[in-house]
């Protein structure tokens, strides 16, 4: 018992920021195609992070954290959603890349000869109906990224691999 509590301790500790959200199950079921998703072979958790092309977290998370998790069990999908709002260069950023079968290496590496082709429509009004959704939901998220839990907490900021894997593992 005393080792379950610890882990429970250390766990909570180190992550940046734990806090209620709502389930993942109606954010799959409302937005799974508008997400793009990066498959864990071997599933064993289920995590969404609200992501913005133009946060450099975003892109360490997508870049350094996230083959990790995936290596790990835990599949990703990432969420699309400007964290400067509706109104900002982000959000149009947003709209034109995630149209994509990678939005990431359309946004990262334009010119580079990635293949890559138009597979979802996504509209200006797509983005507005999911940024007002995580809103509503979650009560305004304050920073990107934020990454939404299976269990129905959620964490703001950036994190290592590990720290997540140790939160879930042991």
């Amino acid at each position: 018992m005393k080792k379950y509590i610890k882990a429970l301790l250390i766990a909570f500790l180190a992550l940046p920021f734990i806090s209620h959200a709502g389930s993942l199950d109606e954010i799959y079921k409302k937005y799974d195609s508008k997400m793009f998703t990066l498959q864990a072979p071997n599933e064993k958790h289920k995590i969404v992070v609200l992501f913005d092309l133009e946060c450099p977290y975003c892109q360490k998370l997508m870049t350094e954290t996230a083959p990790t998790l995936v290596k790990n069990g835990i599949t990703i999908s990432f969420y699309p959603y400007p964290k400067n709002g509706m109104d900002s260069q982000g959000a149009n950023y947003l709209v034109s890349s995630w149209q994509w079968q990678n939005p990431f290496a359309k946004a990262f590496f334009p010119k580079e000869n990635i293949p890559n082709k138009v597979v979802r429509k996504f509209t200006h009004e797509d983005l507005s109906e999911m940024y007002n959704y995580i809103n509503s939901e979650l009560g305004g998220v304050t920073g990107t990224p934020t990454t939404l839990l299976d269990n129905g907490k959620f964490i703001q900021g950036a994190y290592k691999p590990d720290e997540l894997l140790k939160y879930y593992y042991n």
